[in-house]
């Protein structure tokens, strides 16, 4: 490890309390702790499972013979529509899916299907979804 600058008056720089390297901490071990250490060959294997699941959703989009540039764009909108609806968050200022299509210059009906396919599909609802969901359940009641 180097010895720390020194400023002018003799004094030693003060460390940054975000650099992890300055800090002895036993990160290794909170991850144990937390479980969030090295997977084992189930948990690869399940993860692997899921990442196929999603990955053939993404790339086996149905373009009705319409090619590969139309095949690329719905695998895009679907990438999209899937992190929306898994978390908003993951887009600046968490925009609701109606101002995600327009900055994706698409209709909000186009993405809004593909969101909607992802929800179904991983069983995956968002705080938006829901609360369009509950809004359209209590305009257009069942029975």
């Amino acid at each position: 490890m180097s010895s720390p600058q020194h400023y002018n008056d003799g004094q030693a720089e003060p460390s940054d309390p975000t650099d992890v390297r300055s800090v002895g901490f036993d990160w290794e071990g909170l991850e144990h702790a937390l479980g969030e250490d090295e997977l084992g060959p189930v948990e690869y294997q399940r993860l692997a499972f899921a990442l196929g699941r999603v990955l053939r959703w993404l790339v086996l989009p149905k373009t009705n013979g319409k090619g590969t540039r139309q095949q690329q764009r719905v695998i895009a909108l679907r990438a999209i529509a899937l992190a929306w609806t898994i978390d908003p968050r993951m887009f600046d200022d968490t925009p609701s899916l109606r101002s995600l299509a327009k900055r994706s210059g698409v209709t909000y009906d186009t993405l809004q299907h593909h969101s909607g396919g992802a929800s179904d599909r991983f069983g995956v609802v968002n705080r938006y979804q829901k609360a369009h969901r509950n809004r359209n359940h209590a305009n257009h009641p069942r029975g």
